[in-house]
């Protein structure tokens, strides 16, 4: 067989490179393009030792880079393979020596796989498009959210088209920036075309350009040029979608019905680039950027009252200004989706809201009948990421198993956005203590951080510190711990946060004498208040007077917390962590059901189901 023909299998893998594609079981598997080569490489090499230099010599050709890209790339590709052992059933690591591929690979001939129809089954892209954001050509660096706005735009008129498959913001965004070629980034979100364009506008005039690459060659197969006055932005997108469906149609040989001309969102241009503008600084993700969202969101339903989604997206924006120390934006959020409701009963974004309005305020069926509503008229382009409602309510009444397998449709659907392993790696360290659920969190932990979320960011330094206790790992525990220290507020620093931190794990980590830990505990606890210490950190005290064997005092601070949390509408933030394993005897405990009972989740398991590894009673909750 020539080398281009030459296919690999092993395990329930098939490895093509010449079309550049890895499938499990008949299902395509992103990867990234520097993971896909080192594939590759081990796969004709199986069984050999590799060592590191070898390696980078045949991903990287005549390219000087650091060991780090090595170890970032192994990380993904680990992850890949997924066998539940970090990856070990395929790829060994021999200390100070390098690497070996395990697995029994089978090389098989591509032609004549092809010629039977195997390779037709390994699911090759059919119609799909991606659509990336549009580069700002005008020499004004403010104006890159028009780009963005564009292809957000399109992104939501393509999806509207039934037997397309179009990738969502969140996903073809992560590539912004990044130095990728568009047959790395279509393989990565598994399409067979890539859309990407430039903005660039003088006056009131704007000028794009749009073009489709084909994923397999390279090549572009149509491009257009438009001039239109800025009034006319929503009939350009329209006349952009429809063409793109055209050529979509000829290249690949279906048949895609061109979507009904929809309503113009808002009558107002000036009205819609301060909507555009908001939302560039909504994805900031600071409390400044979103403050200054607010308001051009205000000023933009000045213009348009009608604008429904611009109050949708006041009442998410409302929702995140909530997090930073402003409660009452709860009650803006509140009226801002009831709004847009009213103006456009289908709009997914304000009843996401309204979910994450109830869910705040502990009204779980409420926020579960929103929340299906919402999916019942379809996803667009998850504004302002309002998917996360639909993750946290199955995480907060106890579903774990459920959120970690919504957890994974978003992953493999956007491979490159640090936020859902994140995410996975949260969920995971909650699963059961069976079938490797910590390696497994960890392993998402190191994947959210390969792919550039910070290590000691959101949870991830819990999810290493329980990981790594569980694992007997006690110094990366304490560094873990450490980093979770680190982030502290200066008011729970000044009252020793970090110290606490640091006793207890020594002491977990520790057969020895636990009072020490307990008093230092006790005096931190005793000594700020539960609405400094804040939600999680609130859920770790507890979680760790549990585990020093301390009900009763856990009890005892879970009552202050109830008492100071639920009127500050913190305790979404708070019940997640309620469902680690090690807190099996903080729910065993018969003073969990009045608990739970004030949480008010009880109504909700009766119509729902109970949480994982629990059983429902009447309105008794048994954890077994």
């Amino acid at each position: 067989m020539a080398p281009e023909q030459i296919v690999y299998e092993f395990g329930d893998f098939r490895l093509d490179p010449s079309r550049q594609q890895l499938t499990r079981s008949g299902s395509v598997v992103p990867l990234k393009a520097r993971a896909f080569d080192l594939l590759v490489y081990f796969a004709a090499h199986a069984g050999e030792l590799i060592d590191k230099a070898a390696l980078m010599r045949a991903v990287w050709p005549n390219v000087v880079v650091e060991e780090n890209n090595l170890s970032q790339h192994l990380s993904v590709l680990r992850h890949a393979l997924g066998d539940g052992n970090h990856g070990r059933q395929f790829i060994v690591t021999v200390p100070r020596r390098g690497f070996r591929f395990v697995a029994d690979v089978r090389q098989v001939d591509g032609t004549k796989s092809a010629a039977t129809g195997i390779a037709a089954a390994t699911g090759q892209p059919g119609a799909s498009v991606a659509v990336l954001p549009f580069a700002n050509l005008s020499g004004e660096p403010e104006k890159e959210y028009f780009g963005d706005g564009m292809a957000d735009e399109l992104i939501h008129l393509l999806s509207r088209v039934e037997g397309l498959k179009v990738p969502a913001r969140t996903s073809s965004f992560a590539y912004k920036g990044k130095n990728l070629h568009v047959r790395d980034i279509a393989r990565d979100l598994g399409v067979a075309a890539v859309l990407e364009g430039s903005v660039r506008s003088a006056g009131e005039l704007i000028r794009v350009t749009a073009q489709l690459i084909d994923a397999a060659s390279g090549y572009q197969f149509w491009s257009q040029s438009y001039e239109r006055e800025f009034r006319d932005i929503f009939k350009l997108q329209d006349e952009i979608a429809s063409a793109i469906l055209v050529s979509l149609c000829t290249q690949m040989n279906v048949v895609l019905e061109v979507p009904r001309r929809r309503a113009a969102p808002t009558t107002d241009p000036a009205a819609y680039q301060l909507y555009l503008q908001a939302l560039s600084m909504g994805y900031l993700m600071t409390s400044q950027g979103h403050q200054r969202a607010i308001e051009m969101l205000r000023r933009a339903t000045q213009l348009d009252p009608k604008f429904a989604a611009a109050f949708a997206a006041i009442a998410f924006v409302s929702l995140y200004l909530s997090m930073w120390g402003l409660p009452d934006a709860i009650e803006e959020a509140q009226r801002a989706a009831e709004t847009a409701l009213a103006l456009d009963p289908g709009c997914v974004e304000a009843h996401a809201a309204l979910g994450h309005v109830s869910m705040r305020r502990g009204a779980w069926l409420r926020a579960e009948r929103h929340i299906r509503a919402g999916k019942a008229f379809g996803q667009r382009s998850d504004m302002l990421t309002s998917h996360f409602v639909h993750l946290l309510l199955p995480a907060c009444v106890g579903h774990t198993r459920s959120t970690v397998e919504q957890l994974r449709e978003h992953y493999r659907a956007a491979p490159a956005v640090p936020y859902f392993p994140t995410l996975l790696a949260a969920a995971s360290i909650g699963l059961p203590l069976a079938a490797n659920a910590t390696q497994q969190a960890l392993d998402y932990a190191e994947l959210a951080v390969d792919l550039g979320m910070p290590r000691n960011a959101g949870p991830l330094p819990v999810v290493r510190a329980h990981g790594a206790l569980r694992l007997g790992r006690h110094e990366d525990a304490m560094r873990a711990a450490q980093d979770l220290g680190d982030r502290l507020s200066p008011a729970l620093a000044t009252a020793g946060g970090a110290e606490v931190i640091r006793v207890v794990h020594a002491a977990l980590a520790s057969s020895n004498d636990r009072s020490n830990a307990v008093r230092a505990l006790d005096a931190f606890a005793n000594t700020v208040p539960p609405d400094q210490i804040g939600p999680e950190l609130s859920m770790h005290v507890l979680t760790w007077y549990t585990m020093l064997g301390e009900l009763d005092r856990a009890y005892g601070f879970a009552e202050r917390v109830v008492r100071q949390h639920l009127p500050q509408q913190t305790l979404s933030l708070f019940l997640p962590w309620l469902w680690l394993p090690e807190l099996l005897s903080f729910r065993k405990d018969p003073r969990f059901q009045e608990l739970v009972r004030g949480f008010g989740l009880i109504d909700y398991w009766q119509q729902y189901g109970p949480p994982d590894e629990c059983d429902l009673r009447g309105d008794q909750l048994i954890c077994r």
